[in-house]
């Protein structure tokens, strides 16, 4: 890399790769090296390291970095922010606030900004530069008077596993058998609302739907197990635990949902409408921005099990039209959360040239 070029520096302290702060990151990463803009990764996380390497990511990784003081003492972190202060346009992006003290000591020329991956502010608000994810929170953010002045821009995130994804041709294939299977992926929290998803289930098999129901994610307390138990929906409802494999997980489904009531961004949904699929999701902030009502999927009220499962067999009755709305959603994130576009927008937002 040019020592003299701007150079970014993508800092998530975290020690845990899952999620989709991680795919984010990486999206990042492709989008900044495609505009020819200089990258290093930061983690608390050996995962992430192997991930970067298979990117071709120069990646350094030490445990001490999920710590605010802790790489402060670490010979090994010193040594690396030695390498890294050759790049005299150093922009730190931070997927969080836990690094702001040490980056700031280690790094002290470079210019700092923090991701808003969820709606916390914490210590996000000793940070100058917000960058967020959907246009609602860019605007809450705008609105947001901390007594100090802040440069507030729009990013996006992108399509980590888009060449993969992009093979899957699932307009092609949806909707042809009797029994229709439809899907969500996502931790098991309560702002997630995967029980207004099993109660639409239910009302679908009330209403003589064959229906079935795959369920990827993890934590929670059990309550979606429960509810399912108790509805008798044991054969209509599959809990698979955390998934890794997407694509395969995607080429089950003929229908993909989303049922958060809050979603920043919501990675996901690109992801399904990226593999072809239909998608349905509750009109939260980041969905709202990635769906066009009717056109590239379907927005839905939070919090309404009858809303969800009237959407789902409006999707089944109509099955040629589904299958175009599915085409044009594929279409539509394919052009605005390529690797360019996402380069695009940070290179933007960041000031690098």
């Amino acid at each position: 890399m040019n020592t003299d070029a701007p150079t970014v520096l993508l800092l998530h302290p975290s020690r845990t790769a899952k999620g989709g702060i991680v795919n984010a990151m990486f999206s990042y990463a492709k989008g900044l090296m495609a505009e020819g803009v200089g990258v290093f990764i930061w983690s608390g996380s050996e995962d992430v390291k192997q991930q970067a390497e298979a990117l071709g990511i120069d990646c350094f990784t030490h445990k001490s970095l999920s710590n605010s003081i802790k790489p402060l003492f670490s010979a090994s972190v010193l040594k690396e922010a030695r390498r890294v202060k050759k790049y005299g346009k150093l922009h730190i992006v931070h997927q969080g606030g836990r690094a702001w003290f040490y980056s700031k000591i280690l790094l002290p020329k470079a210019q700092h900004a923090v991701v808003f991956h969820n709606r916390k502010l914490g210590s996000r608000k000793k940070f100058k530069n917000w960058l967020a994810i959907s246009s609602s929170h860019l605007s809450e953010l705008n609105k947001m008077d901390m007594g100090r002045q802040r440069n507030v821009n729009l990013i996006r995130n992108g399509i980590l596993e888009a060449h993969h994804l992009i093979k899957l041709n699932m307009h092609e294939k949806i909707l042809q058998n009797k029994t229709i299977t439809i899907g969500t992926l996502a931790e098991f929290r309560p702002e997630k609302r995967l029980c207004d998803l099993i109660n639409a289930t239910n009302i679908l098999k009330d209403r003589g739907v064959n229906i079935r129901l795959y369920i990827g994610g993890a934590g929670g307390n059990g309550a979606e197990k429960a509810l399912v138990e108790r509805l008798g929906l044991e054969k209509e409802v599959v809990f698979l635990g955390w998934v890794t494999d997407k694509s395969s997980f995607l080429e089950k489904l003929d229908i993909f949902l989303l049922t958060s009531s809050e979603e920043p961004f919501g990675l996901v949904v690109i992801e399904a409408m990226h593999a072809g699929l239909p998608v349905i999701s509750t009109a939260c902030h980041g969905p709202k921005d990635i769906i066009e009502h009717g056109k590239s999927g379907w927005l839905i009220e939070i919090g309404s099990p009858d809303a969800m499962a009237t959407q789902i067999e409006t999707c089944v009755r109509d099955r040629e039209a589904t299958k175009k709305t599915a085409l044009d959603g594929r279409e539509s994130v394919t052009h605005r959360y390529s690797d360019s576009a996402v380069g695009k927008a940070l290179v933007k937002s960041l000031a690098l040239q």
